[in-house]
């Protein structure tokens, strides 16, 4: 997490059960990192993750697959974010 430009996280009810999953959200946030919440299902945020992404814009995909245009534009805009950072 040290070296990384940004966080996709991938949210759904299973990672919003997942102990590591929020130890990760919270060290990004501890290395002051961007963090890219990206919705899979219908999801209602727990308290822990309520108060860890509640500023976060949240961007509901649905079910991905390799070929669908929102994991394309994912994809896309983490590299931007990336050449952004390092200039």
């Amino acid at each position: 997490m040290k070296n990384c430009s940004c966080c996709v996280l991938v949210l759904s009810n299973t990672s919003q059960q997942s102990i590591w999953v929020l130890r990760e959200i919270e060290r990004v946030i501890n290395y002051q990192k961007i963090l890219i919440p990206i919705s899979i299902e219908n999801v209602i945020l727990n308290d822990e993750f309520e108060f860890d992404i509640s500023t976060n814009q949240i961007v509901n995909v649905g079910k991905l697959n390799a070929n669908s245009p929102e994991l394309q534009n994912i994809t896309k805009y983490a590299v931007l974010w990336k050449l952004l950072l390092w200039t």
